[in-house]
């Protein structure tokens, strides 16, 4: 059996744990956790340490109830363009079903409230703010919040070279983003993710510079 880790006292998310439990599950240590709402939970360590379990579910819960709620909306607002991009950066950030939740409400990222209860608000807002069709909603600050003081519209390719995940590659002490790299070497984007997931970017470089200078 491997060494307990002692876990008491220790905050995961909203979850503080207060004592082991008496009763493990396969082998695996749990643990009485007190949750911030109040709720009180057993859970295996190992959810815990992982991030896997970070509340009692009632965030998963108001993340439900919020998403509900946001998405009614009134006669006509759905055919205004800018409402697909409300809808999304809605979907990011309280749908758990979404691929790029943890990315966002996942982090704590959220909606404020006044774009999230009032679609016209958003729309308001938008037009007033360079919002044309084809642009998309971008964070200033990447671990702030969707708010009006915090976001501006920008074009997709702006976009992607602000992502939170755009690694970084420095080669021939030149330091680019991936999609920077791809714009300079005249490739696809995917081409610069493969050989730096294979770790053969370099050698690429190499054999590409020539045929740019």
């Amino acid at each position: 059996m491997s060494r307990l880790i002692d876990l008491t006292g220790q905050s995961f998310g909203l979850l503080t744990v207060q004592k082991e439990s008496d009763i493990r599950y396969k082998g695996h240590a749990r643990w009485h956790c007190l949750c911030a709402c109040g709720k009180k939970i057993i859970v295996v360590g190992s959810d815990l340490r992982s991030g896997h379990t970070k509340s009692c579910g009632c965030t998963r819960a108001e993340s439900t109830r919020k998403f509900n709620i946001s998405t009614k909306i009134k006669h006509g607002q759905a055919k205004h363009p800018a409402y697909n991009v409300r809808k999304k950066m809605i979907d990011r950030c309280y749908n758990l079903a979404n691929k790029n939740y943890h990315q966002y409400g996942g982090r704590g990222i959220i909606v404020c409230q006044e774009w999230l209860n009032d679609p016209e608000a958003f729309i308001t807002w938008a037009e007033s703010n360079g919002y044309k069709q084809g642009l998309q909603i971008d964070r200033i600050d990447n671990n702030g919040n969707y708010e009006p003081s915090n976001c501006h519209f920008v074009t997709s390719k702006v976009n992607n070279r602000n992502r939170r995940d755009n690694t970084l590659i420095t080669v021939d002490g030149i330091t680019k983003t991936q999609v920077e790299w791809a714009e300079k070497l005249g490739v696809h984007f995917s081409t610069i993710r493969r050989h730096k997931r294979k770790n053969t970017f370099k050698e690429f470089y190499e054999k590409r510079k020539s045929r740019i200078e």
